[in-house]
């Protein structure tokens, strides 16, 4: 089992240090990251140091699929007795086939070439799991991705 180290940690803290991780990638691809939150100080009961890392692995697909000088959307919203938190491109997609695998170990996109080992999604699920929240994507082939995970209010 995984060990979760859960503290009240701000929305806005976990997302603007997972955008901190990734700003040499940005640069070099010419990406616009923004942060869409209005909720920045809204607090969840999460392990930070798993939040940031499973943020930049979202962040990390982002910028692998994007199109150079494109825009990539980090936001939160509250939902019941959650918040979710997306990361949103506006690369080629998923295809619907893809989706039913892309969080198991070892999963990658039939079109990707780039590097990587195909586990990223898959910890990211364990990591959300073990904190009590949820993981997904919404996306439709030719038209971006967005992959958000839920995490408890504090």
């Amino acid at each position: 089992s995984i060990d979760v180290l859960s503290s009240k940690t701000k929305v806005g803290y976990l997302m603007d240090s997972a955008i901190m991780g990734i700003q040499p990638f940005i640069k070099e691809k010419e990406l616009r990251v923004k942060n869409l939150s209005a909720i920045d100080k809204q607090e969840v009961l999460a392990d930070p140091q798993k939040t940031i890392w499973i943020l930049n692995n979202f962040l990390t697909n982002a910028i692998r699929y994007s199109p150079a000088q494109e825009r990539i959307a980090v936001s939160a919203e509250v939902e019941d007795y959650f918040v979710k938190i997306s990361v949103t491109d506006r690369g080629k997609g998923v295809s619907s086939s893809q989706k039913k695998t892309i969080f198991k170990p070892y999963s990658r996109l039939r079109s990707d070439r780039s590097e990587g080992t195909g586990l990223g999604l898959a910890i990211s699920k364990e990591f959300v799991e073990a904190m009590g929240g949820s993981i997904g994507l919404i996306s439709r082939e030719g038209e971006g991705a967005t992959f958000w995970i839920k995490l408890r209010k504090a």
